[in-house]
């Protein structure tokens, strides 16, 4: 589909959101930095003093409320969309509704849950929602639908999928190069579900393994998230819930270090967190590195096909270690698959092409 050009107003919130920065540079590189006006101006996308190494920057230009109440009574925008379901966004929409006339406006929820935010779509009369965590019709049972997880009636052909992407400017250059991987299978990541838990302790007892797990926590998690059982959970609960050890949340790896690990593994897990779609699930594929991971039980357009770009264990992980096992073993048919699978998502699941993606669904419909 050709896309015209366009002008966007971009509501963000100023702290890192994966989903709104995301799809912020894939937007950038179709329609140009100059068309996609960020505000509150975000430091991190623009400012070089406040980059973070997963949010590669661009230009941009601070503006302020009322330059931006005048291109609004100006028309000069074509969509408003509201990139995350964040107070400081929101509080902007809200100021933005009281001043000017808005242009049809677009919702991004990248939040961890399924659940689908009908109060706010009819509140600030959005007239497209976009969901990280979507699940489709045919696994939106009668449990899903009473916890609000299925599409509203109201909603239906106005809810699409939208996952996160690779952001491939975003690798460090050390690690751009072919090393040697020396890594059989490798999981990096925040302790946010005890399944990834779980997975470490198994496979850090898998003998004739090479794997490197890390497990960290941030300095807001308390100790009976991470315990493993009811009992662990009770006893944590009874010693007043402390907060995690300083030891844990500086297990976190640097952004370059996480990179040389993937740069270095033969096959990369990726375990649901807080949400079952996480970054590393195509990091790793970005790192050239086999992806094994859980079936997904979200929407996930153009995903990987078992078998042929990815291979996906079953959900209670009673297969991985077999799995694992069988492609250390079979050189060549790791190697296809990952490759396949790093050759399908430059066509299909960079930020790039995530941004398109949701471009072309927005210009068939506004």
């Amino acid at each position: 589909m050709m896309l015209k050009k366009m002008k966007i107003l971009y509501l963000t919130p100023s702290h890192v959101d994966y989903l709104a920065d995301q799809i912020y540079l894939g937007l950038c590189k179709i329609v140009g930095w100059e068309n996609v006006v960020d505000f509150p101006y975000k430091r991190l996308y623009h400012d070089p003093t406040c980059n973070v190494p997963s949010i590669p920057q661009t230009p941009g230009y601070q503006y302020s409320f009322k330059e931006i109440v005048d291109m609004l009574q100006s028309r000069v925008f074509d969509w408003l969309v509201l990139a995350a379901i964040r107070t400081e966004p929101l509080v902007m929409l809200d100021r933005l509704a009281k001043t000017a006339s808005l242009p049809p406006r677009i919702l991004l929820d990248g939040d961890d849950g399924p659940e689908i935010r009908e109060d706010l779509f009819e509140r600030y009369r959005f007239v497209l929602y976009f969901k990280r965590e979507f699940v489709p019709g045919e696994k939106a049972g009668l449990w899903r639908r009473l916890k609000g997880q299925a599409v509203p009636v109201g909603m239906r052909g106005r809810v699409f999928p939208l996952p996160f992407s690779a952001v491939l400017e975003a690798i460090p250059n050390s690690v751009r190069q072919e090393v040697s991987r020396d890594i059989d299978v490798s999981f990096v990541g925040i302790a946010s579900h005890r399944k990834r838990i779980r997975a470490v302790d198994l496979l850090r007892r898998v003998p004739d393994m090479r794997f490197v797990g890390t497990i960290y926590a941030d300095c807001t998690m308390r100790e009976s998230k991470l315990a493993m059982g009811p009992l662990a959970i009770w006893k944590a609960k009874l010693q007043g819930d402390p907060y995690v050890s300083k030891e844990m949340y500086q297990r976190k790896l640097s952004w370059e270090a996480y990179w040389e690990v993937l740069a270095r593994s033969k096959m990369g897990l990726s375990i649901r967190g807080a949400g079952y779609d996480t970054v590393r699930y195509w990091e790793i594929v970005a790192a050239k590195a086999l992806l094994i991971a859980e079936q997904p039980d979200i929407d996930i357009p153009y995903n990987f096909e078992h078998g042929k770009q990815a291979i996906f264990i079953r959900p209670d992980l009673s297969d991985l270690v077999p799995v694992l096992k069988t492609y250390l073993q079979d050189h060549d048919a790791r190697e296809a698959i990952a490759q396949a699978g790093y050759a399908h998502l430059l066509k299909y699941h960079t930020c790039e092409q995530r941004a398109r993606q949701f471009l072309e669904i927005c210009s068939a419909r506004l």
